[in-house]
């Protein structure tokens, strides 16, 4: 089974049609066979019981400020911990050697030009 990992975040203010977009893609992903977890912050205002209700797993990163950089760190490890074959995520240059295989909802990171371009699926 292919096990993935989705970060996204919402809150209050911001994020959440991210988080629905993500939510659709893992739906569709779950009826191919896939195990799907998401990755979000406990912003004000996260979506993550509406994604627990939908069947999902979420793990939840705490809703203190940290860059960039622990936020790659905080999501490899969760992804780990999921087993993730693959993490769709915004921050991907922590992971350029990490392991898992990146998917992207950028589709400047699947450009040839991209340092990424060899660990990215579009």
């Amino acid at each position: 089974m292919t096990r993935l990992v989705l970060r996204a975040d919402a809150s209050s203010t911001i994020g959440n049609g991210h988080v629905m977009r993500c939510l659709t893609l893992a739906t569709v992903l779950r009826e191919r066979g896939a195990h799907v977890t998401f990755v979000c912050r406990l912003l004000p205002g996260h979506l993550c019981d509406l994604l627990e209700q939908r069947g999902f797993g979420v793990r939840r990163l705490p809703a203190a400020p940290f860059d960039w950089r622990e936020d790659a760190t905080r999501t490899l490890a969760a992804a780990h911990r999921a087993y993730a074959q693959a993490a769709g995520l915004f921050a991907q240059n922590r992971f350029a050697d990490a392991g898992p295989k990146l998917v992207s909802a950028q589709a400047l990171l699947a450009s040839a030009h991209s340092p990424f371009a060899h660990r990215v699926s579009a």
